[in-house]
């Protein structure tokens, strides 16, 4: 019987089979996987019995290709001063390898035929960049909403691969769970301007909203409280 173990792996393995191109990777850094999502994306397309095995394949490597574009992207530096000209190669190659995993998914999926799942990917995009201009661009940003702009922007495209599979319940505790996430990931490498106090708020709010699931998405609290108790475990051991 196929694991979700064997899976993650045979899902890792073509993920970074995609990833691979020599050139780009000479002169910039392999690029980051949020592990977060990964779990939580192959996770959710799991669960949806009526996907084939190809549809599954294809749905969770395709957005995390974008996923990784579009952190890639956000990898590219704003310099005003002049540059050295390795510098500026650095950053074109830092654009276009996010190009090239945005190129790979509509390759991958249109391949298929899955033009509706493109159409939700393609929607997700929008958006994200939409907040972003909203984020960066907006005069003097009040910190609740930059801190409601970033949590959207975390979520934006999980958020729409859940609705195009299930339904928008769900939203609110991913949006959550997920910004968690980060601020606990940044808290152990002592890199987080968010104050413990916020971090236990997330955690209760998460908590709270695990129960307000429609019975369409309540396995998704299952597995969320299932990771949140391993990261108890590890933060006992260390």
């Amino acid at each position: 019987m196929t694991t979700f173990i064997t899976r993650n792996q045979s899902y890792r393995e073509l993920l970074d089979e995609k990833l691979k191109y020599g050139y780009i990777h000479k002169h910039i850094q392999q690029p980051l996987i949020d592990e977060a999502k990964w779990g939580l994306l192959q996770f959710l397309v799991e669960q949806d019995r009526s996907l084939t095995p190809m549809q599954r394949e294809r749905y969770i490597i395709t957005t995390m290709l974008v996923q990784i574009a579009l952190d890639t992207h956000d990898l590219v530096p704003i310099k005003k001063v002049a540059e050295t000209e390795q510098e500026t190669l650095s950053k074109q190659l830092q654009v276009l390898s996010g190009d090239y995993y945005s190129g790979l998914y509509y390759f991958l999926l249109s391949e298929v035929g899955e033009i509706e799942f493109i159409q939700t990917l393609a929607n997700a995009i929008r958006e994200i960049n939409e907040l972003k201009m909203a984020l960066y661009y907006k005069d003097s940003p009040t910190f609740h909403e930059r801190i409601n702009l970033t949590k959207k922007i975390n979520s934006m495209l999980i958020i729409h691969v859940t609705q195009f599979l299930y339904d928008d319940t769900a939203n609110d505790l991913i949006t959550d769970w997920l910004i968690l996430q980060q601020l606990e990931l940044e808290r152990e490498y002592n890199n987080s301007v968010i104050g413990e106090t916020t971090i236990n708020a997330y955690q209760k709010n998460v908590s709270n909203l695990a129960q307000t699931l429609s019975n369409q998405t309540a396995f998704i609290t299952h597995y969320i409280q299932d990771q949140q108790n391993d990261n108890v475990k590890i933060s006992t051991r260390l």
